[in-house]
């Protein structure tokens, strides 16, 4: 349970280089992270709560996919739920706004209600049989500044899609990535779906 845990409250982490989480199920609470960069480390099963990312943070997916545990299959579904329940006691789970989100991973929709960020730093992008528009789209250009901030859900079932923008220019062309999705039948929005 969440008491077994590792828990870590107002804590600040900086300037850090991970090459692999020997956490676990870690809980984040109201800590702070900046200049972090790991081999796209992933935090599946860790909670943030009320945190804030500052400066570059690069090579972390934040998603709360449940992901197979070889030696229990009930762990995943277990930390899942206690994560869930965690994050509808606090207004945000991660507060981007002052961060540079440089291969940054939000999968899955769990976290997409709870993260806070700037007009032009993120997309979320909204349809019905989103991931099969969404492929559709990243497969009509060679376009890597497009194809970064068009990046398709991992589940076909999935209707909101968080996406960070500062890779490879992307949050320079709002504009060209909402026509495409005009024409694709998916809705942008440009502003968080919580608020402080």
């Amino acid at each position: 349970g969440v008491a077994t845990r590792s828990i870590f409250s107002k804590c600040s982490f900086e300037r850090l280089v991970a090459k692999q989480c020997v956490l676990g199920s870690a809980i984040f609470s109201e800590c702070r992270f900046r200049d972090v960069r790991t081999d796209f480390l992933k935090c599946y099963r860790a909670a943030f709560l009320r945190c804030k990312l500052e400066g570059l943070i690069s090579g972390v997916n934040f998603g709360l996919l449940q992901e197979p545990h070889p030696t229990d299959a009930k762990y995943p579904k277990k930390i899942y739920d206690e994560n869930m329940g965690l994050l509808q006691g606090v207004p945000y789970s991660l507060d981007t706004r002052e961060a540079i989100l440089g291969d940054v991973g939000f999968i899955g929709e769990e976290l997409i209600s709870k993260v806070l960020f700037r007009p032009g730093q993120c997309l979320i992008y909204r349809a019905k049989d989103l991931q099969r528009r969404m492929k559709t789209m990243f497969s009509s250009t060679t376009d890597r500044g497009l194809q970064s901030a068009l990046l398709p859900p991992t589940r076909p079932n999935q209707e909101l899609q968080l996406v960070a923008l500062d890779r490879a220019g992307a949050s320079e062309r709002v504009a060209e990535i909402l026509n495409l999705c005009e024409e694709a039948g998916i809705e942008v929005l440009q502003a968080p779906l919580c608020s402080e």
